[in-house]
């Protein structure tokens, strides 16, 4: 998940790049296509940098598809897991969470991006 760190520092370095990820969440013409476009994120690190600064903004992802912190089932379920790994001492592992969950691998990553912004420490992406 290196790529993935990298991508945030670039964000959290720049503090237009991070307002226009912070606006995407309520405006419709920030697309993940202008933020690919304007700031050269890969595309495929758009979702767990929108996870990212919306965990650190205390967004909620109402109108989004997975993940949906705050209000999802999968989230709960994720967090759940998350606790249970963390008071057994258990390493956390994305695939270990996404058998324990019946999620996608992506959606982890995306919820550990969330976690990451949520408590500022990019030490949740650094998992496997």
């Amino acid at each position: 998940m290196l790529s993935t760190i990298q991508e945030i520092n670039k964000i959290n370095d720049d503090k237009q790049i991070y307002k226009d990820f912070v606006n995407s969440h309520s405006e419709k013409t920030i697309t993940t296509k202008f933020l690919v476009s304007k700031h050269k994120i890969g595309k495929h690190y758009i979702r767990r940098c929108k996870a990212y600064v919306r965990g650190r903004e205390l967004l909620d992802y109402s109108h989004e598809t997975f993940p949906q912190p705050q209000s999802s089932a999968s989230f709960e379920k994720f967090k759940k897991e998350i606790d249970r790994l963390i008071s057994s001492g258990e390493r956390i592992v994305v695939n270990r969470i996404a058998k324990a969950t019946n999620t996608d691998h992506e959606t982890i990553r995306c919820c550990l991006c969330y976690y990451a912004g949520l408590y500022n420490d990019l030490d949740w992406i650094k998992f496997k």
